[in-house]
């Protein structure tokens, strides 16, 4: 009697950072601890990739800028620009009653 083989497919060896959909999903955990430890792990469907898992520093705080900010950082530094809003419209309400 031979054994048989498992139906859930893990990478091999030698394509350690490819994944199955089908794998990915039952080994998540896995899937991270291996992206830490040995870098990006692809996951596949049908044999072609689809998605990357990879492990990412802590995000930077985002800093707030202003708009002079922005301008000033970018090709239009130069630039005097005059900008100008467009004037507000005035919505008028009718008169309504719930007597009618």
């Amino acid at each position: 009697m031979t054994a048989r083989k498992s139906s859930r497919k893990k990478p091999q060896t030698e394509q350690a950072a490819r994944w199955p959909l089908a794998a990915a999903k039952a080994h998540l955990a896995e899937i991270v601890r291996r992206a830490r430890k040995d870098g990006p792990q692809i996951l596949t469907s049908h044999g072609k990739a689809v998605a990357e898992i990879r492990i990412f520093d802590e995000p930077k705080p985002k800093t707030t800028r202003t708009l002079h900010d922005f301008y000033s950082l970018t090709a239009a530094r130069g630039i005097d620009l005059e900008l100008t809003l467009p004037e507000r419209v005035h919505v008028t309400h009718r008169e309504f009653s719930f007597d009618d």
